[in-house]
């Protein structure tokens, strides 16, 4: 694909196939984060990090699930 002025335009940025569950938004399979607690499917834009003693990508649920705990 181009964009204006011919430039290649970045596929990452335009929607893909897949759709997160919370946002509803689409993105590309190679876009997308798993949740290290429940493995669901998420959007870069709808996944939390938490950091403790190393990074976890959380989706929102388990985040708050963790910040209880």
């Amino acid at each position: 694909m181009t964009g204006p002025e011919g430039r290649a335009t970045r596929w990452w940025l335009e929607g893909g196939d897949e759709q997160c569950d919370t946002c509803l938004a689409f993105h590309h399979v190679e876009m997308e984060v798993r949740c290290e607690a429940c493995d669901g499917p998420y959007c870069r834009s709808c996944i939390a990090e938490v950091r403790r003693e190393r990074l976890l990508l959380l989706c929102a649920s388990c985040a708050a699930d963790e910040a209880d705990s």
